[in-house]
């Protein structure tokens, strides 16, 4: 499951790594060139953030639902 979000603060990148951490399943991002862990508050911040990001997670359509809710202000 794949959805596109931006992150624009630290703030947002933090909680983000906190939600994606809460989540028994693989949580990605990507900002076009590479794929990173979004549990990782140190990889997320490898990426470019001027640019919106590619969130995929490994998981239940119902799951990625409730992560796609919990992830609304971040959407692009």
């Amino acid at each position: 499951m794949v959805l596109r979000i931006r992150l624009r603060s630290f703030e947002d990148a933090r909680a983000l790594a906190d939600l994606a951490t809460a989540k028994p399943f693989r949580v990605w991002i990507s900002d076009g060139r590479q794929w990173v862990d979004a549990k990782s508050l140190l990889c997320v911040f490898s990426l470019d953030l001027r640019e919106p990001l590619t969130l995929r997670a490994d998981c239940s359509g119902e799951e990625f639902e409730a992560l796609r809710s919990a992830l609304e202000r971040f959407e692009k």
